[in-house]
């Protein structure tokens, strides 16, 4: 196939585009002359390796608002990107974790196949889904279940699959000295799968796991919705997911043989023809060639046309579509959504009508549908098009959605919000599609693909590997990105489409959960369906324009100047401060890797010590960044649309302002921030919406299990943090005169720390923050800033905080053991990494594939202000898994890794330590990632620029002895700094029984007193801490630690309560020197039998000279808790760069 594939002028990498006899569409992508460019030309960069927690943790966001003003909106936002949860089985497998964005290994590859749940036989939903995890458990050649997973996590690598509708593909990426043999291992999934019986029964519970784990996301219940209304016969009404009752129940009730019928669907569907494949490597074209040769030509092809499915229409019954839904969601939130069913738009890629559609409606600023909602005070957020996934975008048809989320006042006039939308709909009828704005858009979009920075290699395949299913070869870079062809008919025909008498509306908010009986299939949502008011609708017919809405005006910010700039300043490897005042110091360096015209500027405003320590002002940061990003969105959208970026989050030392893009306008979009950010007053009506906002967050973080684990994980390890419960109750008494007090002191004293990196010069640096300076005129800092600190765990001791659930429809359980290692110098950090890095997969594949614990099971490493920590978190689901049994399961696999690792041979061990040196090697993928690291290295006061390297001369040094030493002194159960804090956030639902809480009884440990008044005393106060916190000891060896058979146990645990202010002086010294010290460091103080208080059936715990302590305690005691615990030293921070 000589086709050449359109690039990018500034892209060095080759491509080739082949066919091979059996029918398989195949891309291949050589790096191998950006891999043999001199060290001269280009300097290595490296990967930073900071876990998303430990992001969090570092202090780079330490309140929960966030720039929402750094997404691009020109189409509708994947919800990987917003705080719900993930797309529809995206990231279905995953064998490692992988850390940030960037490129982290040199050879990927992507295949996909056309087909999806589409093609699922009626009689076994999820059949597909199924397939795909059955195609990892070995093949004729590789008979291991696991084997491919082993060989690709055991050399620095990562797999993954999907299920959409029409496609699924499968995606790897290795270390580059291993890529041909596991190509080879993978193309054997598709040539000759085993397919067989006794792998059958653990995948059926992997993906009803994974259908569990969905259960609550709100995404997935409203596409469920959505889908089961369609017409009986339409694919788009079968139930992709799967779970136990479809694969299993239903075929056993009814005699249907599940592994024939996948062995038919894999013969029928699983054909070369049907399949695109891409290669990313430094290997030369012809190599790869080869390979995909040798070891892809032995797929088996049908021979006959793809079995299409765009006949099937229509899609719905007319009755059923233009209706008015209304929704009980999950989550706390207001939202409207509107959808239009449209003609497959697939084919029409060069000429983008949708995006076009989308970028308008889609708009923020002025003149925009949601410019004038935020100004009526109906809505906040605004989200228009198509997500680009082949649930809205196939061959059957495209959807057009337009969600809005709402205001209180918003959803209580969902009349007002609909007329707006419709009228704005009505003026890009009338005005008809506009070249000018095409222009534009084309613009913008060939900027971004000219100085297009390098994309994550395992990105690239599993974009491309799709791309190749619908874009002719030509256009496999350039299809979803670029605007070729401008067709004014083809838009106006969709835009005349999207009319209220064709819409789909669905009002979403828990309030309406008294109007809803009617319960959808699978998700179990509830809802309810009415006719469209006959009023509405004829006000519709007649609307007339408003005034307050139009076209967007030229934007300003679309960059022409694309030069690179001279130095004004010697080169440097790191960054170096510039220029330094009582005011200001910056941070510079001058691109010297990339040569992009592309910048970033990031500022740190440092407020003062009682800033940082004051609960209060966490909140008053969360709302002030919340109040920022909405009210800049009118001047700031055109940057966006531009291809910029910004976001205002807030940091341990105050708030953290960043922006990259274009040089050229990077400077005007730094001063409007700048000048936005010391002056805007928002009106009280928009303080009480942002409020209102602030509440749902928090309310909803809550209901996400995996962060409340989290959350609760720093509340205790961090002093000064502040729980999400406490945060709503201060948010609760917040006014607007507080925050307007609150924004006065922020605005008059701060320290200014930047960092300044790109195709920018020196001089224009200091000149940026001169600016700065002249606009807040604000007074320097005079305090020493604050260095968070991280709580030391006690030494030889199970922690158990243990919580209930908020969501209390939700069967997910997450239990989280972390171990705290030390003070995280050089050294620590990489064996932390490392040993991750060992778990990984083993975790996987004994917790989640053989013991079938729950669908995710993951390993992360922390640094949490200098602190060290590793950490295994399984989610379970109460229906299926005992708590108790999944806990030991974790306890007894750490335990057993850290004998297993003792016995792996030197080569296994050393193939991740090669593959983490790699890691660390590996050049940065764009001008972002380095930024990022060097800005974290900033914001934590570490100064530490060449951590990487530092890494890599420590990781030449670890052997396997050394690796298993250090294993043993922090992980095994009695190991001289073994420190364990096990976080269990337990479902209140479900039939598995749950975890045990000891309950001691506090009078046996109290301190002999002469005075039997005070001992009478303390007895009353102390009882209501009874059941919360509690201890007892369990031998090193024994196999569980809870003995208590309380069935109520979630009834008592109330995280939803806020922490109260309890000032009884007595009871808290108790607990800290008594309940807490008994086990801390006063073992032999305690009883030889503790007694079971009040509770029934509990059986003795003996005292053991050699035993581990445990404690026991609830969220609503973490604060008392804490109080005995003593904080890890912080030196002072060291800088590795000089000043010039």
């Amino acid at each position: 196939m000589s086709v050449e594939v359109t690039k990018s002028p500034l892209d060095e990498k080759e491509y080739r585009c082949l066919s091979l006899p059996n029918g398989l569409k195949v891309l291949l992508i050589s790096e191998y002359n950006l891999a043999h460019q001199s060290d001269d030309e280009f300097d290595s960069g490296s990967e930073s390796g900071d876990s998303e927690s430990s992001n969090y943790e570092n202090g780079i966001s330490k309140g929960l608002s966030s720039g929402t003003g750094c997404t691009s909106r020109k189409r509708r936002k994947t919800e990987s990107g917003s705080t719900d949860d993930d797309q529809f089985m995206r990231k279905d497998r995953g064998t490692s974790s992988r850390k940030g964005n960037k490129q982290l290994f040199n050879a990927a590859c992507g295949l996909c196949v056309r087909v999806g749940s589409f093609h699922d036989p009626k009689e076994l939903p999820g059949l597909a889904h199924l397939l795909e995890h059955m195609l990892f458990m070995g093949s004729q050649k590789y008979p291991g279940e696991n084997e491919f997973d082993s060989f690709v996590s055991s050399h620095g690598g990562n797999s993954n699959a999907c299920t959409g509708y029409e496609l699924t593909y499968y995606c790897f990426e290795v270390n580059k000295k291993y890529f041909q043999e596991a190509l080879d291992k993978f193309a054997h999934f598709f040539i000759s799968p085993l397919i067989m019986e006794s792998s059958l029964e653990r995948e059926i519970e992997a993906v009803d796991n994974e259908f569990k784990d969905s259960l609550q996301s709100d995404n997935n219940r409203l596409q469920q919705l959505f889908s089961s209304l369609a017409r009986p016969d339409h694919p788009l009404r079968n139930f992709p997911w799967g779970n136990s009752e479809t694969l299993k129940v239903r075929p056993s009730e009814s005699g249907v043989d599940v592994v024939k019928y996948l062995r038919e669907f894999y013969e029928k569907y699983y054909s070369a023809s049907y399949m695109t494949l891409t290669l990313v490597s430094e290997d030369s074209l012809d190599v790869l060639e080869e390979w995909v040769k040798d070891s892809f030509s032995g797929i088996p092809t049908n021979n006959k046309p793809f079995p299409s499915i765009s006949h099937c229409q229509p899609v719905f019954d007319e009755d059923v579509f233009h209706k008015l839904y209304k929704v009980v969601p999950v989550k706390d939130s207001y939202k409207l959504s509107l959808t239009w069913l449209l003609p497959p738009t697939l084919s029409h890629y060069r000429e983008k009508p949708v995006e076009y559609i989308s970028m308008l409606v889609g708009h923020e600023g002025y003149g925009s549908i949601l410019s004038l909602l935020k100004k009526r005070n109906l809505a906040t957020d605004l989200e228009a098009g198509t997500t680009g996934e082949d649930s809205e975008t196939n061959s059957c048809f495209s959807l057009f959605t337009c969600t809005v989320t709402l205001t209180e006042f918003g959803i209580n006039n969902v009349f007002e919000v609909l007329s707006v939308i419709f009228q704005y709909l009505k003026l890009l009828q009338i005005e008809g599609p506009q070249k000018r704005l095409f222009d534009e858009i084309r613009l913008i979009e060939e900027n971004d693909f000219k100085f297009d920075e390098e994309e994550d290699s395992y990105d690239l395949v599993e974009r491309l590997c799709q791309s190749m299913q619908f874009y002719e070869p030509e256009d496999y870079l350039t299809g979803d990105s670029l605007y070729f062809n401008y067709e004014p008919q083809l838009i106006s025909s969709l835009l005349n489409s999207l009319s209220p008498s064709n819409s789909f509306i669905c009002l979403i908010s828990k309030t309406l959960k008294d109007e809803c009986h009617n319960t959808a299939p699978w998700f179990n949502t509830k809802y309810s369906k009415e006719v469209v008011s006959l009023e509405w609708e004829r006000s519709w017919k007649n609307l007339s324009l408003n005034p307050e809405l139009h076209l967007p005006q030229p934007n300003k910010f679309i960059a022409s100047k694309f030069e690179l700039l001279a130095e004004d300043v010697p080169q440097t490897k790191y960054p170096v401060i510039i220029k330094e005042t009582p005011h200001y110091k910056i941070w510079y360096k001058k691109d010297d890797v990339f040569d992009l015209p592309k910048a970033s500027i990031c500022v740190s405003f440092v407020t003062p010590n009682e800033f940082q320590l004051a609960p209060e002002i966490t909140v008053l940061m969360d709302l002030f960044t919340q109040l920022f990003n909405t009210g800049i969105m009118e001047q700031g959208y055109e940057a966006i649309a531009a291809g910029y970026e910004y976001s205002l989050t807030i940091s341990y030392t105050g708030l953290s302002l960043s922006m990259y893009g274009f040089n050229h306008k990077l400077p005007d979009l730094f001063k409007m921030l700048i000048n936005f950010m010391s002056s805007f007053e928002p009106p009280e009506g928009h303080f009480n919406t942002a409020k209102e906002q602030l509440n749902q967050s928090y309310s909803n973080l809550l209901l996400k299990s995996t962060k409340h684990s989290k959350f609760l994980r720093l509340y205790l390890l961090e002093k000064n943090h502040i729980p999400i419960t406490g945060r709503i109750e201060i948010l609760s008494k917040l006014n607007l005169d507080d925050y307007n007090v609150f924004v006065k002191t922020l605005r008059g004293e701060f320290f200014v720390e930047a960092l300044v990196q790109g195709n920018i010069t020196a001089t224009e640096s200091v000149q940026l923050m001169e600016f700065l300076c002249s606009v807040w005129n604000f007074k320097p800092l005079t305090t020493e800033r604050v260095k968070p600190k991280c709580l030391r765990l006690p030494s030889n001791t199970d922690v158990n905080l243990i919580t209930a659930n908020n969501d209390r429809d939700s069967l997910s359980t997450v239990l989280t053991d972390y171990y705290q290692l030390s003070i995280a110098e050089p050294r620590e950090e990489v064996l932390a990494e490392l040993i991750a890095d060992c778990m990984n997969e083993p975790c996987f594949d004994e917790l989640r594939t053989k013991k079938q614990l729950g669908y995710t099971v993951y390993v992360s490493d922390h640094n949490t202000h200098k602190v060290s920590g590793l950490s295994i978190t399984v989610m379970t689901q109460a229906t299926k898994t005992n708590d108790d049994y999944a806990c030991q399961c974790m306890k007894e696999f750490v335990s057993k890794f850290v004998d297993d690792l003792e016995s792996w041979s030197g080569e296994k061990f050393q193939s991740h330590v090669d593959a983490l040196i790699d890691m660390k090697e590996e050049d940065d993928d764009c001008l972002d990632d380095e930024v990022d690291r060097n800005w974290s290295e900033i914001l934590t006061q570490s100064y530490q620029f060449d951590r990487l390297e530092k890494h890599v001369k420590i990781l030449q040094t670890i052997t396997k002895t050394k690796a298993c030493r250090w294993l043993k002194r922090y992980l095994q159960s009695g190991g001289e700094n073994y420190r364990k804090l096990s976080v269990k956030v337990l479902s209140q639902k479900g039939h598995a029984p749950p975890s045990r809480l000891p309950t001691l009884n506090t009078e046996a440990i109290a301190p002999t007193t002469a005075n039997s008044t005070a001992s009478s005393t303390t007895s009353s106060t102390t009882q209501e801490y009874t059941d919360s916190i509690t201890t007892t000891l369990h031998s090193s060896t024994s196999t569980s630690t809870r003995n208590i058979d309380d069935r109520n146990i979630r009834d008592s645990l109330s995280p939803s309560l806020p922490i109260e202010a309890r000032n009884d002086e007595e009871t808290s010294s108790f607990i800290a020197k008594n309940a807490v010290g008994a086990v801390l460091g006063s073992l032999e103080n305690l009883p030889e039998t503790v007694p079971g208080s009040h509770n029934k059936g509990i059986e003795p715990c003996f005292k053991d000279k050699g035993a581990t302590g445990c404690i026991c305690i609830s969220e609503k005691d973490v604060l008392h808790f804490k109080r005995g615990l003593k904080e890890y030293p912080r030196g002072p921070s060291p800088q590795n760069a000089s000043k010039k």
